[in-house]
Order: C-alpha cells, then sequence, then structure tokens
C-alpha cells in the first residue's frame, strides 16, 4: 500500500509538472510560425507559474515586434513612392525641358528619400541598449531645455546611470511632439512646454508637459505604434511619418526604461519618462 501509494504521488507530480510545460512547448511552437497563442496559466509551483508569465510576456512582444516589422515596411514602401513617382516624373521631363527648377525639385525628392530611410533605420536601431553611465542628469536636461526653449523645472544636480545619446534622443523627441501639437486651441502664440525633473532615492523622472488639446484615451497607448497618428495623415506639413513616439517607445524599452502618456487635468498632455538611478534595474511598459 504504501509503495502503490508513493507511486501514485509520483505520477500526480510529475504530471503536474509535465502538462503545464507540454502546453508551454506547444504555445512556443506556435510563436515560432508566427502565431499568438493563448496565454499560459499562471499557475502551480513558483518556478512554473514564473516561466508562464515570462512566456506571456515574451510571446506577446514577438507579437508586438512582427506587427511592427510588417507596419515598418508597408510604410516605407508607402512612404517612399510618392517621391519616387515625382523624381521618375522629373528626370522624364528633363529629356525635353531640362530646366534648373527641375533638377532643383528632384533634388529636393532625393533629399525626402534621404530624410525617410534615416527614420527607419534609426527606428530598427532603437532595438539596442546604450551601454550606462553615470553623470548629471539635470546638468544634461538643463542644456536640452535652454537648446529646445522650454521651460526648465528640476534640482541643482542628479545623479545617475543611464545611456545619455538614447536619453537625449528620447526627451528630444517628447519635447519636439509638445511643441508640435501642445499649443492651446485657437492660441496665437507658440506653445510653451515644461521639462521637469524629480530625482527619488532609486528612480528618476523626467516629465514634459503641455496645455495642448490632449490625446483622446483610447489611443494613449496606440500613438507608439510605428505610422500612428491623432491626424490621420502622414504628412510633413502636419507632423511627419508618425515614428516619433515609436523611436521613443523603443528606446526605453531597449534600456529598462518605462515612458507613459496621461492627459493633465484642464487640459494638455504629460509624458512622463521612469528610469532607475543604479544600472542593474530595468522597467518595462505595459
Amino acid at each position: 500500500l504504501g509503495a502503490f501509494l508513493s507511486l501514485a504521488t509520483a505520477l500526480l507530480l510529475v504530471r503536474r509538472l509535465t502538462v503545464p510545460l507540454a502546453r508551454a512547448a506547444a504555445a512556443a511552437r506556435q510563436v515560432g510560425a508566427g502565431e499568438l497563442p493563448e496565454p499560459l496559466a499562471e499557475t502551480g509551483p513558483a518556478e512554473l507559474a514564473e516561466l508562464a508569465r515570462r512566456f506571456n510576456v515574451m510571446a506577446t512582444e514577438v507579437r508586438e515586434l512582427l506587427d511592427n516589422r510588417t507596419t515598418l515596411l508597408a510604410g516605407i514602401s508607402h512612404d517612399l513612392r510618392t517621391p519616387m513617382t515625382r523624381l521618375q516624373l522629373n528626370l522624364e521631363m528633363l529629356r525635353d525641358d531640362p530646366k534648373p527648377a527641375r533638377i532643383d525639385r528632384a533634388v529636393a525628392d532625393l533629399a525626402d528619400m534621404n530624410a525617410l530611410i534615416a527614420g527607419y533605420l534609426e527606428l530598427a536601431r532603437a532595438t539596442r541598449a546604450e551601454p550606462a553611465q553615470t553623470l548629471d542628469l539635470a546638468d544634461l536636461l538643463r542644456h536640452v531645455a535652454a537648446d529646445a526653449d522650454c521651460d526648465w523645472h528640476g534640482p541643482a544636480q542628479c545623479r545617475a546611470a543611464v545611456g545619455p545619446v538614447a536619453l537625449k534622443q528620447i526627451v528630444a523627441n517628447l519635447v519636439g511632439n509638445a511643441q508640435r501639437y501642445g499649443a492651446s486651441p485657437g492660441a496665437s502664440q507658440p506653445a510653451r512646454v515644461e521639462l521637469a525633473l524629480d530625482c527619488a532615492p532609486h528612480a528618476v523622472k523626467i516629465t514634459v508637459r503641455d496645455r495642448g488639446p490632449g490625446i483622446p484615451p483610447d489611443q494613449l497607448d496606440k500613438v507608439f505604434r510605428p505610422f500612428y497618428r491623432v491626424e490621420a495623415s502622414r504628412a510633413a506639413a502636419t507632423g511627419g511619418t508618425g515614428l516619433g513616439l515609436a523611436l521613443v517607445r523603443q528606446l526605453a524599452a531597449a534600456n529598462g526604461w518605462m515612458v507613459e502618456l496621461r492627459n493633465r487635468d484642464g487640459g494638455g498632455l504629460k509624458a512622463t519618462l521612469t528610469l532607475p538611478r543604479s544600472a542593474g534595474r530595468r522597467w518595462t511598459h505595459g
């Protein structure tokens, strides 16, 4: 009887371990095929629950990566088609009517294509983390605020381990976005943007605030997708291709930082970047 009970107990324990692992293996095959499986149950022994939780996060990130790649390729073909068509037309017309103005338009179309390709390459490179350096964030951000002509609020000093190039690019994109869209409705003056730094013992919060129209609540996370814009067109005159916030999200995720957008009471938008003061901790969006 004791041997039978021991065997039955062992079989139950083995089944409790192998069934979740078999489900994880099947889900991994689905991810490998480009599908998004049903989330694994985050139950059972602590190790298996943690494995399931991490797998669910990984599967979602893989799906988002594939979606972003598809969107990126579609956006490249869409955005390059227009200047290429104009360039081809100008080159054909140059055969019969070689005017300097046509040459200037062709050169401008080439510059537009180079700028678009540079933006795509910048987004593709944003998946790599930058080596962290211990520096004074207050001094770095004070110079960013001065260069962008925005209001600065922060301590005299705040030392933290960060990737300075990625941080400056994120803040510059957030400030530029606020200046472009952050003017009060009907205002005749340019948007006034506030850049603030909150230096807590374990984490640093960098905030960019404006008093513009804000973003509809159901689109606060969607605007981080490549090419997604609240304003539907992607014309340069109305704000560009919609890669700025996608680059912000990717740079933040690659370096273990967290970025989020919130509408402000009384109107306006607040963008918050949270990062650890030491290089060992990481945050992710979600």
